[in-house]
């Protein structure tokens, strides 16, 4: 039973392909995940319609 997280965008297209979709999700920009804040963009399609790209400030890490 581990937590699931995906765009809006990621669980729309996993519905409409009728795919199991993430139990949570999120459609902001920034989040606190335990003491380190996370931001999250959604910069337009880019390998996949759903694309997006997550900066870790404090440890300057961009994935």
């Amino acid at each position: 039973s581990i937590p699931t997280y995906a765009s809006e965008l990621t669980n729309e297209l996993l519905k409409k392909d009728g795919k199991v979709q993430a139990k949570n999700s999120f459609s902001g920009v920034s989040y606190w995940l335990v003491k380190n804040k996370i931001e999250i963009f959604y910069p337009g399609p880019g390998h996949t319609q759903d694309n997006v790209v997550v900066w870790l400030p404090e440890k300057k890490i961009l994935f």
